[in-house]
Protein backbone atom coordinates (compact mmCIF):
# COMPACT_ATOMS: atom_id res chain seq x y z
CA UNK A 1 0.00 0.00 0.00
CA UNK A 2 1.11 3.27 -1.40
CA UNK A 3 1.12 6.74 0.19
CA UNK A 4 -2.54 7.07 -1.60
CA UNK A 5 -3.26 4.10 0.19
CA UNK A 6 -2.89 5.21 3.70
CA UNK A 7 -4.47 8.69 2.96
CA UNK A 8 -7.90 6.36 2.06
CA UNK A 9 -7.86 4.50 4.80
CA UNK A 10 -8.19 7.90 6.80
CA UNK A 11 -10.51 9.51 4.58
CA UNK A 12 -13.14 6.23 5.23
CA UNK A 13 -13.30 6.57 8.94
CA UNK A 14 -15.87 9.44 8.65
CA UNK A 15 -17.73 7.39 5.90
CA UNK A 16 -17.67 4.55 8.42
CA UNK A 17 -18.88 6.27 11.45
CA UNK A 18 -21.88 7.17 9.16
CA UNK A 19 -22.75 4.00 7.27
CA UNK A 20 -20.14 1.52 8.37
CA UNK A 21 -21.47 -1.64 6.06
CA UNK A 22 -22.54 0.83 3.40
CA UNK A 23 -18.51 2.05 3.50
CA UNK A 24 -17.59 -1.35 3.23
CA UNK A 25 -19.56 -3.01 0.77
CA UNK A 26 -19.05 0.23 -1.85
CA UNK A 27 -14.96 -0.12 -1.13
CA UNK A 28 -15.41 -3.82 -1.98
CA UNK A 29 -17.40 -3.10 -5.35
CA UNK A 30 -14.56 -0.53 -6.20
CA UNK A 31 -12.24 -2.84 -5.59
CA UNK A 32 -13.10 -5.14 -7.59
CA UNK A 33 -15.35 -3.70 -10.22
CA UNK A 34 -13.48 0.00 -10.34
CA UNK A 35 -10.60 -0.88 -12.75
CA UNK A 36 -13.69 -1.26 -15.51
CA UNK A 37 -14.73 2.45 -15.07
CA UNK A 38 -12.93 4.26 -17.55
CA UNK A 39 -12.55 7.22 -15.03
CA UNK A 40 -11.06 5.00 -12.78
CA UNK A 41 -9.03 2.49 -15.07
CA UNK A 42 -6.00 4.43 -14.27
CA UNK A 43 -6.07 6.20 -11.25
CA UNK A 44 -3.46 5.11 -9.17
CA UNK A 45 -5.53 5.51 -6.21
CA UNK A 46 -7.52 2.62 -7.50
CA UNK A 47 -4.83 0.58 -7.43
CA UNK A 48 -3.55 0.53 -4.12
CA UNK A 49 -7.39 -0.55 -3.70
CA UNK A 50 -6.71 -3.89 -5.90
CA UNK A 51 -4.31 -5.05 -3.20
CA UNK A 52 -7.14 -5.76 -1.00
CA UNK A 53 -7.29 -9.45 0.01
CA UNK A 54 -9.07 -11.75 -2.41
CA UNK A 55 -11.72 -12.74 0.16
CA UNK A 56 -12.47 -9.47 0.48
CA UNK A 57 -13.88 -8.92 -3.07
CA UNK A 58 -15.63 -12.21 -3.11
CA UNK A 59 -18.68 -13.29 -4.30
CA UNK A 60 -19.77 -14.15 -0.93
CA UNK A 61 -18.17 -11.03 0.31
CA UNK A 62 -19.82 -8.97 -1.35
CA UNK A 63 -23.33 -10.63 -0.66
CA UNK A 64 -22.70 -10.77 3.02
CA UNK A 65 -21.67 -7.09 2.94
CA UNK A 66 -24.60 -6.01 0.56
CA UNK A 67 -27.12 -7.61 3.10
CA UNK A 68 -25.29 -5.88 6.07
CA UNK A 69 -25.46 -2.66 4.86
CA UNK A 70 -29.19 -3.28 3.86
CA UNK A 71 -29.91 -4.43 7.28
CA UNK A 72 -28.10 -0.94 8.68
CA UNK A 73 -30.62 1.08 6.51
CA UNK A 74 -33.64 -0.68 7.64
CA UNK A 75 -32.37 -0.54 11.58
CA UNK A 76 -32.48 2.89 10.79
CA UNK A 77 -35.93 3.58 10.41
CA UNK A 78 -37.06 1.59 13.40
CA UNK A 79 -37.53 3.80 16.23
CA UNK A 80 -36.51 0.62 18.57
CA UNK A 81 -33.56 -0.56 16.67
CA UNK A 82 -32.35 2.95 16.21
CA UNK A 83 -32.02 3.54 19.88
CA UNK A 84 -30.04 0.48 19.76
CA UNK A 85 -28.28 1.61 17.21
CA UNK A 86 -26.91 4.74 18.96
CA UNK A 87 -25.77 2.94 21.78
CA UNK A 88 -23.81 -0.07 20.15
CA UNK A 89 -23.38 1.56 16.76
CA UNK A 90 -19.85 2.86 17.62
CA UNK A 91 -18.17 -0.43 18.90
CA UNK A 92 -19.81 -1.73 15.95
CA UNK A 93 -18.57 0.50 13.61
CA UNK A 94 -15.11 0.70 14.97
CA UNK A 95 -14.94 -3.34 14.80
CA UNK A 96 -16.22 -3.51 11.06
CA UNK A 97 -13.74 -0.25 10.65
CA UNK A 98 -10.83 -2.35 11.85
CA UNK A 99 -11.72 -5.87 10.02
CA UNK A 100 -12.07 -4.16 6.78
CA UNK A 101 -8.35 -1.71 7.17
CA UNK A 102 -6.50 -4.90 8.38
CA UNK A 103 -7.75 -6.52 5.50
CA UNK A 104 -6.73 -3.02 3.09
CA UNK A 105 -2.99 -2.68 4.72
CA UNK A 106 -0.39 -4.60 3.01
CA UNK A 107 3.60 -5.55 3.51
CA UNK A 108 3.87 -2.08 1.08
CA UNK A 109 2.92 0.07 4.02
CA UNK A 110 5.67 -1.37 6.32
CA UNK A 111 8.04 -0.73 3.99
CA UNK A 112 6.42 3.12 4.12
CA UNK A 113 7.26 3.28 7.86
CA UNK A 114 10.83 1.24 7.44
CA UNK A 115 11.69 4.24 4.78
CA UNK A 116 10.59 6.64 7.16
CA UNK A 117 12.47 5.22 10.28
CA UNK A 118 15.70 4.76 8.39
CA UNK A 119 15.54 8.44 7.62
CA UNK A 120 15.62 9.91 10.84
CA UNK A 121 18.02 7.77 12.66
CA UNK A 122 16.76 6.86 16.16
CA UNK A 123 13.20 6.62 15.39
CA UNK A 124 11.29 4.48 16.99
CA UNK A 125 8.76 3.35 14.23
CA UNK A 126 7.79 -0.08 14.35
CA UNK A 127 9.07 -2.39 11.58
CA UNK A 128 7.68 -5.76 11.21
CA UNK A 129 5.02 -5.73 8.34
CA UNK A 130 2.63 -7.11 10.60
CA UNK A 131 2.80 -4.44 13.61
CA UNK A 132 3.02 -1.51 11.45
CA UNK A 133 -0.43 -3.02 9.52
CA UNK A 134 -2.13 -3.59 12.72
CA UNK A 135 -0.58 0.33 13.65
CA UNK A 136 -2.17 1.84 10.69
CA UNK A 137 -5.30 -0.23 10.45
CA UNK A 138 -6.05 0.55 14.63
CA UNK A 139 -5.20 4.34 13.86
CA UNK A 140 -7.97 4.56 10.99
CA UNK A 141 -10.14 2.80 13.07
CA UNK A 142 -9.40 4.80 16.83
CA UNK A 143 -11.05 7.61 14.17
CA UNK A 144 -13.90 5.99 13.55
CA UNK A 145 -14.84 5.16 16.76
CA UNK A 146 -14.12 8.97 17.56
CA UNK A 147 -15.72 10.27 15.00
CA UNK A 148 -19.08 7.94 15.78
CA UNK A 149 -18.94 8.84 19.27
CA UNK A 150 -18.98 12.64 18.38
CA UNK A 151 -22.30 11.44 15.50
CA UNK A 152 -24.24 10.16 18.62
CA UNK A 153 -23.56 12.84 20.88
CA UNK A 154 -24.40 15.10 18.10
CA UNK A 155 -27.84 13.53 17.05
CA UNK A 156 -28.56 13.01 20.63
CA UNK A 157 -30.51 16.37 21.34
CA UNK A 158 -32.64 15.75 18.35
CA UNK A 159 -33.23 12.14 19.10
CA UNK A 160 -34.10 13.30 22.80
CA UNK A 161 -36.89 16.00 21.16
CA UNK A 162 -38.24 14.01 18.26
CA UNK A 163 -37.73 10.69 18.80
CA UNK A 164 -40.47 9.35 16.76
CA UNK A 165 -38.92 11.88 13.83
CA UNK A 166 -42.62 13.25 13.29
CA UNK A 167 -40.58 16.17 11.92
CA UNK A 168 -38.92 14.36 9.39
CA UNK A 169 -35.53 15.56 10.12
CA UNK A 170 -34.07 12.73 11.04
CA UNK A 171 -35.14 10.68 7.50
CA UNK A 172 -33.90 13.45 5.57
CA UNK A 173 -30.01 13.25 7.74
CA UNK A 174 -30.17 9.50 7.07
CA UNK A 175 -30.47 10.50 3.34
CA UNK A 176 -28.05 12.93 3.29
CA UNK A 177 -25.84 10.78 5.25
CA UNK A 178 -26.35 8.22 2.77
CA UNK A 179 -25.30 10.19 -0.03
CA UNK A 180 -22.33 11.70 1.68
CA UNK A 181 -20.64 8.10 2.01
CA UNK A 182 -21.48 7.06 -1.64
CA UNK A 183 -20.23 10.80 -2.95
CA UNK A 184 -17.06 10.07 -0.29
CA UNK A 185 -16.01 6.61 -1.43
CA UNK A 186 -16.23 8.21 -5.23
CA UNK A 187 -14.29 11.36 -4.08
CA UNK A 188 -11.92 8.89 -2.06
CA UNK A 189 -11.21 6.39 -4.98
CA UNK A 190 -10.67 9.17 -8.07
CA UNK A 191 -8.96 11.99 -5.24
CA UNK A 192 -7.44 10.70 -2.44
CA UNK A 193 -5.61 13.58 -1.28
CA UNK A 194 -9.05 14.78 -0.38
CA UNK A 195 -9.46 12.38 2.76
CA UNK A 196 -7.48 14.58 5.08
CA UNK A 197 -9.98 17.67 3.97
CA UNK A 198 -12.73 14.65 4.37
CA UNK A 199 -12.06 13.78 7.87
CA UNK A 200 -11.39 17.52 8.90
CA UNK A 201 -14.34 18.75 8.07
CA UNK A 202 -16.57 16.07 9.46
CA UNK A 203 -14.93 15.96 12.74
CA UNK A 204 -14.89 19.62 12.97
CA UNK A 205 -18.79 19.93 12.19
CA UNK A 206 -19.74 17.24 14.39
CA UNK A 207 -17.25 18.81 17.25
CA UNK A 208 -19.11 22.08 16.62
CA UNK A 209 -22.84 20.38 16.97
CA UNK A 210 -22.14 18.76 19.55
CA UNK A 211 -20.91 21.59 21.31
CA UNK A 212 -24.26 23.07 20.44
CA UNK A 213 -26.56 20.80 21.92
CA UNK A 214 -24.24 20.43 24.83
CA UNK A 215 -24.41 24.26 25.64
CA UNK A 216 -28.15 24.52 24.41
CA UNK A 217 -29.24 21.89 27.23
CA UNK A 218 -27.48 22.83 30.19
CA UNK A 219 -27.81 26.76 29.50
CA UNK A 220 -32.00 25.93 30.20
CA UNK A 221 -30.94 24.76 33.44
CA UNK A 222 -31.97 27.19 36.42
CA UNK A 223 -30.76 27.26 40.13
CA UNK A 224 -33.12 26.01 43.07
CA UNK A 225 -34.12 28.66 45.27
CA UNK A 226 -33.68 26.42 48.09
CA UNK A 227 -30.84 24.16 47.70
CA UNK A 228 -28.96 26.20 44.41
CA UNK A 229 -29.05 22.55 42.33
CA UNK A 230 -29.49 23.20 38.31
CA UNK A 231 -33.03 21.91 37.40
CA UNK A 232 -35.47 22.15 34.16
CA UNK A 233 -37.19 25.38 34.34
CA UNK A 234 -40.49 22.82 33.72
CA UNK A 235 -39.72 21.10 37.50
CA UNK A 236 -42.69 21.78 39.51
CA UNK A 237 -40.17 20.21 41.82
CA UNK A 238 -36.46 20.22 42.95
CA UNK A 239 -34.74 16.28 42.32
CA UNK A 240 -32.42 17.33 45.04
CA UNK A 241 -34.54 19.19 47.86
CA UNK A 242 -37.74 17.93 46.95
CA UNK A 243 -39.04 21.68 47.84
CA UNK A 244 -42.05 22.76 44.89
CA UNK A 245 -41.01 25.22 42.27
CA UNK A 246 -43.13 27.55 40.41
CA UNK A 247 -42.99 25.98 36.48
CA UNK A 248 -42.94 27.10 33.35
CA UNK A 249 -45.12 25.35 30.63
CA UNK A 250 -43.27 22.75 27.92
CA UNK A 251 -43.43 22.30 24.51
CA UNK A 252 -44.42 19.36 22.14
CA UNK A 253 -40.83 18.70 22.14
CA UNK A 254 -39.70 19.11 25.77
CA UNK A 255 -38.63 22.59 25.25
CA UNK A 256 -39.20 24.89 27.79
CA UNK A 257 -42.20 28.14 27.15
CA UNK A 258 -41.62 31.70 28.44
CA UNK A 259 -45.17 31.25 30.16
CA UNK A 260 -46.29 29.77 33.51
CA UNK A 261 -47.42 25.96 33.27
CA UNK A 262 -51.02 25.49 32.79
CA UNK A 263 -53.19 22.47 33.75
CA UNK A 264 -52.39 18.98 33.24
CA UNK A 265 -48.76 20.40 33.22
CA UNK A 266 -47.45 16.86 34.96
CA UNK A 267 -49.09 14.71 31.69
CA UNK A 268 -47.18 17.87 29.56
CA UNK A 269 -44.23 16.79 31.14
CA UNK A 270 -44.95 13.11 30.38
CA UNK A 271 -45.90 14.01 26.77
CA UNK A 272 -42.16 15.28 26.43
CA UNK A 273 -40.76 11.98 27.85
CA UNK A 274 -39.91 14.34 31.14
CA UNK A 275 -40.35 13.05 35.00
CA UNK A 276 -43.89 14.92 35.89
CA UNK A 277 -41.98 15.65 39.22
CA UNK A 278 -38.68 16.74 38.73
CA UNK A 279 -38.79 17.55 34.44
CA UNK A 280 -36.13 15.01 33.96
CA UNK A 281 -35.44 13.13 30.42
CA UNK A 282 -36.97 9.80 30.68
CA UNK A 283 -35.01 6.79 29.40
CA UNK A 284 -36.94 4.06 28.80
CA UNK A 285 -39.78 3.56 26.54
CA UNK A 286 -42.31 2.01 29.32
CA UNK A 287 -44.79 3.02 31.24
CA UNK A 288 -43.33 1.31 34.25
CA UNK A 289 -39.86 3.03 35.10
CA UNK A 290 -38.62 5.13 37.75
CA UNK A 291 -37.08 8.70 37.32
CA UNK A 292 -33.35 8.60 37.56
CA UNK A 293 -32.65 11.36 39.67
CA UNK A 294 -35.80 11.91 42.00
CA UNK A 295 -36.65 8.14 42.13
CA UNK A 296 -40.61 8.70 41.31
CA UNK A 297 -42.31 6.41 39.24
CA UNK A 298 -43.63 7.57 35.57
CA UNK A 299 -46.97 5.83 35.85
CA UNK A 300 -47.26 4.67 39.63
CA UNK A 301 -51.21 2.85 38.51
CA UNK A 302 -53.47 1.98 35.50
CA UNK A 303 -55.35 5.89 36.88
CA UNK A 304 -52.13 7.52 36.03
CA UNK A 305 -52.39 5.74 32.31
CA UNK A 306 -56.23 6.78 32.09
CA UNK A 307 -55.52 10.48 33.58
CA UNK A 308 -52.46 11.00 31.13
CA UNK A 309 -54.58 9.68 27.68
CA UNK A 310 -57.64 12.00 29.54
CA UNK A 311 -55.04 14.94 28.95
CA UNK A 312 -54.51 13.82 25.58
CA UNK A 313 -58.25 14.03 24.10
CA UNK A 314 -58.17 17.61 25.71
CA UNK A 315 -56.38 18.29 22.69
CA UNK A 316 -58.25 16.41 20.24
CA UNK A 317 -61.14 19.00 19.52
CA UNK A 318 -58.05 21.82 18.31
CA UNK A 319 -56.36 19.13 16.54
CA UNK A 320 -59.61 18.06 14.83
CA UNK A 321 -60.13 21.30 13.75
CA UNK A 322 -56.13 22.33 12.44
CA UNK A 323 -56.30 19.29 10.62
CA UNK A 324 -59.76 20.32 8.83
CA UNK A 325 -57.74 23.01 7.91
CA UNK A 326 -55.28 21.72 6.38
CA UNK A 327 -57.08 18.87 4.88
CA UNK A 328 -58.92 21.89 2.84
CA UNK A 329 -55.61 22.48 0.97
CA UNK A 330 -55.56 19.74 -1.39
CA UNK A 331 -51.79 18.25 -1.43
CA UNK A 332 -49.84 20.99 -0.14
CA UNK A 333 -51.96 20.63 3.79
CA UNK A 334 -51.27 16.80 3.80
CA UNK A 335 -47.95 17.13 5.06
CA UNK A 336 -48.19 19.41 7.68
CA UNK A 337 -51.28 18.31 8.50
CA UNK A 338 -50.24 14.88 9.84
CA UNK A 339 -47.01 16.14 11.20
CA UNK A 340 -49.48 18.33 13.41
CA UNK A 341 -51.52 15.69 14.44
CA UNK A 342 -48.49 13.39 15.56
CA UNK A 343 -46.91 15.79 17.31
CA UNK A 344 -50.18 17.27 19.25
CA UNK A 345 -51.88 13.88 20.32
CA UNK A 346 -50.03 10.61 19.27
CA UNK A 347 -45.92 11.23 19.68
CA UNK A 348 -47.03 11.20 24.16
CA UNK A 349 -48.87 8.02 23.41
CA UNK A 350 -46.37 6.09 21.25
CA UNK A 351 -43.46 7.26 23.75
CA UNK A 352 -44.56 4.43 26.13
CA UNK A 353 -45.25 1.19 24.06
CA UNK A 354 -43.13 -1.46 24.70
CA UNK A 355 -41.06 -3.05 21.73
CA UNK A 356 -43.76 -4.90 20.81
CA UNK A 357 -47.02 -4.04 20.73
CA UNK A 358 -45.31 -0.42 19.52
CA UNK A 359 -43.65 -2.19 16.62
CA UNK A 360 -47.53 -3.87 15.35
CA UNK A 361 -49.05 -0.85 16.29
CA UNK A 362 -46.50 1.51 14.23
CA UNK A 363 -47.18 -0.79 11.32
CA UNK A 364 -51.28 -0.90 11.77
CA UNK A 365 -51.26 2.51 11.29
CA UNK A 366 -48.96 2.77 8.13
CA UNK A 367 -51.34 0.52 6.55
CA UNK A 368 -53.95 2.47 7.82
CA UNK A 369 -52.60 5.83 6.67
CA UNK A 370 -51.80 4.45 3.18
CA UNK A 371 -55.61 3.25 2.87
CA UNK A 372 -56.97 6.44 4.25
CA UNK A 373 -55.23 8.95 1.84
CA UNK A 374 -56.25 7.06 -1.32
CA UNK A 375 -59.48 9.22 -0.32
CA UNK A 376 -57.54 12.55 -0.39
CA UNK A 377 -58.24 13.22 -4.26
CA UNK A 378 -62.10 13.23 -3.25
CA UNK A 379 -64.18 16.17 -3.39
CA UNK A 380 -65.28 17.06 0.04
CA UNK A 381 -64.34 14.24 1.16
CA UNK A 382 -60.61 14.87 0.94
CA UNK A 383 -60.69 17.36 2.71
CA UNK A 384 -62.29 15.28 5.77
CA UNK A 385 -59.23 12.52 5.62
CA UNK A 386 -56.91 14.04 7.98
CA UNK A 387 -59.84 14.52 11.20
CA UNK A 388 -60.56 11.00 10.30
CA UNK A 389 -56.81 9.56 10.02
CA UNK A 390 -56.29 11.59 13.41
CA UNK A 391 -58.80 9.85 15.20
CA UNK A 392 -57.98 6.59 13.65
CA UNK A 393 -54.87 6.44 14.57
CA UNK A 394 -55.39 7.79 18.32
CA UNK A 395 -57.73 5.17 18.71
CA UNK A 396 -55.55 2.66 17.69
CA UNK A 397 -52.51 4.44 19.78
CA UNK A 398 -55.14 4.96 22.78
CA UNK A 399 -55.94 0.81 22.85
CA UNK A 400 -52.16 -0.31 22.40
CA UNK A 401 -51.40 2.34 25.33
CA UNK A 402 -54.37 0.81 27.51
CA UNK A 403 -53.12 -2.66 26.70
CA UNK A 404 -49.53 -1.71 28.10
CA UNK A 405 -51.09 -0.32 31.49
CA UNK A 406 -52.63 -3.93 32.12
CA UNK A 407 -49.09 -4.51 33.92
CA UNK A 408 -49.45 -1.82 36.13
CA UNK A 409 -51.26 -2.21 39.62
CA UNK A 410 -54.54 -0.87 39.93
CA UNK A 411 -55.38 1.94 42.49
CA UNK A 412 -56.71 0.64 45.76
CA UNK A 413 -60.06 1.75 46.75
CA UNK A 414 -60.01 4.35 49.82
Amino acid sequence: MNVFGLMQLLGTAPLFASRAFLAAFLVAVTSRFGGSLPFLADSSALQTLQTAPPWFTSNIALIVLCVLAVLEALAERNLEARRAMMEVGPYIKLAAALAINLGLTDSLTAAILQNLSTQQPGSTVLLAGFDASHLIASSAALATFWLAILRKRALSFLMDADDEDDLGLQGALRWVESAFVVGGIAALAVFPALAIVLMATTAASLLGVERWTSHRETSLLTPCGSCGLEVHPSAPTCSGCQVAREPVGISALGQPLDRPAGPRHAERLLAGKRCPHCAVKLESNRLSQTCAACGHAAFASQEDVDRYITAAQWQLPKTLLVCALFGAVPLIGLIPGIIYYRLSVLSGLRRYLPMGSGIATRWLSRFLTIGLLAFQWVPILGAAMLPILCLANFALYRRALLGAANDLPALSPA
